[in-house]
C-alpha cells in the first residue's frame, strides 16, 4: 500500500486516541481497504488461472481493473496516470 495510506492509518489512530472520532470511522476505512485487497487478490488469481488454462488468454480488462485500483490507492491524478500509461 502507498505511503499515504500508512500515514493515514497513523493519523486515524492518533485522532481516535484523542477521542476526536469514534472507532466506527476507522473500522469503515479498514473494511474498505480489505475489500480492495480482496478484489486485487481475486483479479490476480483470475489472471493466473486464465493464463494457466490458455497462455494467450486476453486478460487486458482484468489488468486495467487492477491498474485502476492501484491508481486509486495512490490517489494519482489524471496527469500522473497518463504519464504511467505512456510508458
Amino acid at each position: 500500500m502507498g505511503v499515504k495510506i500508512v500515514i493515514f492509518f497513523f493519523h486515524i489512530n492518533e485522532v481516535m486516541r484523542l477521542g476526536l472520532v469514534g472507532s466506527h470511522f476507522a473500522t469503515e476505512v479498514v473494511l474498505l481497504l480489505d475489500k480492495v485487497k480482496m478484489r486485487l487478490s481475486y483479479l490476480c488469481l483470475s489472471i493466473l488461472s486464465a493464463k494457466k488454462e490458455n497462455p494467450a488468454a486476453d486478460t487486458a480488462a482484468l489488468e486495467r481493473e487492477i491498474d485502476g485500483l492501484v491508481y486509486g490507492l495512490y490517489e494519482l491524478t489524471e496527469e500522473e496516470i497518463a504519464v504511467i500509461e505512456k510508458q
